[in-house]
């Protein structure tokens, strides 16, 4: 059940005014898996009015084409005379061919005078983290291309929550990083209550999934039964993560537990959570909500859980002796 878009006011400010003014460079939205970087660029589309040419990618789409890709029917009919022949998942594969499909765009279609908007959702998942930096720079020469063809305002935005993709572009000036956090808690009791949780379990739905609105929906479907989510979902998570570390990196991830901010003097340990998308860096400030520090919620200065549950469930593990 998908219910009423919630809170993200400056975030959808600040991404209407890029819209209207254009933005240079490339724009990447990092943020953990949930955190709502799908669900507030959908929002921002909906809400831009008709003088705006929206092209929206979702990278991750595996159905037919007219599920990888909201546009302009004009360019959609590119989009399939260049793609019709392709095979493999349509996400990927539009997601690839974007910046041919812009060529072709460019090439036919009247550009100048209009506002465009570009946007491609969870792209380092299906296109590669290896490939990442490569790909910033076709979107911008796409930028550069649709400016040089007199559109009066461009803005691309990608999105990713891969931590390694977000490192990598972080090396060039030709892509700016911002990181979006979960809803503060006002907004996260407020997504809750939409979607049914009882009152009793409010504050330790909203304390153990740190706001993130992707965990608050896990815990709907499970019928706020909180042991049963841990259970099923995070503790298995967990289980199998930690099979895969050394014995050293056990030993050290009893430390790091109760204070995240000494990842990084394990550069090993500090990879492999990023790549199990369980910690991530923290942005400060970061786009539009900035989660203060808060050890018992497993946020320190530079470096949080994705969710707090990740950090309960672990210190448990510790204390047993499962590590």
């Amino acid at each position: 059940m998908f219910v009423e878009f919630v809170n993200r006011v400056e975030e959808l400010r600040y991404l209407t005014k890029l819209a209207d003014r254009g933005f240079y460079p490339i724009l990447y939205i990092y943020g953990s898996e949930g955190c709502g970087k799908t669900r507030l660029l959908k929002e921002l589309r909906s809400r831009l009015g008709s003088e705006y040419s929206i092209i929206y990618i979702d990278a991750l789409a595996v159905g037919p084409l007219e599920s990888a890709i909201y546009a302009p029917q004009e360019v959609v009919n590119i989009a399939k005379g260049i793609i019709s022949e392709v095979g493999g998942a349509m996400g990927k594969v539009v997601a690839e061919l974007l910046p041919l499909v812009m060529s072709r765009v460019t090439e036919k279609l009247v550009i100048r005078g209009k506002k465009i908007i570009v946007i491609v959702d969870d792209v380092a998942r299906p296109l590669g983290v290896d490939i990442i930096e490569l790909y910033a720079k076709k979107l911008l020469e796409v930028l550069e291309n649709l400016l040089e063809k007199g559109a009066s305002s461009v803005l691309i935005v990608a999105t990713t929550s891969e931590g390694l993709s977000r490192s990598k572009l972080l090396r060039h000036r030709y892509a700016r990083v911002e990181m979006l956090w979960n809803l503060p808690n006002d907004a996260a009791e407020e997504l809750a209550k939409k979607l049914g949780a009882p009152n009793e379990v409010i504050y330790d739905v909203i304390t153990l999934t740190g706001g993130n609105p992707g965990a608050i929906y896990e815990l709907s479907y499970v019928s706020w039964d909180i042991n049963e989510w841990v259970r099923r979902s995070i503790r298995k998570r967990l289980e199998d993560t930690l099979r895969h570390l050394t014995v050293d990196e056990k030993e050290f991830i009893k430390e790091v537990v109760d204070d995240v901010d000494k990842l990084p003097s394990h550069k090993g340990l500090t990879l492999k959570l990023m790549e199990y998308n369980l910690i991530t860096p923290v942005d400060r400030p970061a786009l539009g909500y900035t989660p203060p520090i808060d050890k018992e919620l497993g946020i320190g200065v530079e470096w949080a859980w994705q969710l707090p549950i990740y950090k309960e469930v672990l210190k448990e593990l510790t204390e047993k002796g499962k590590v």
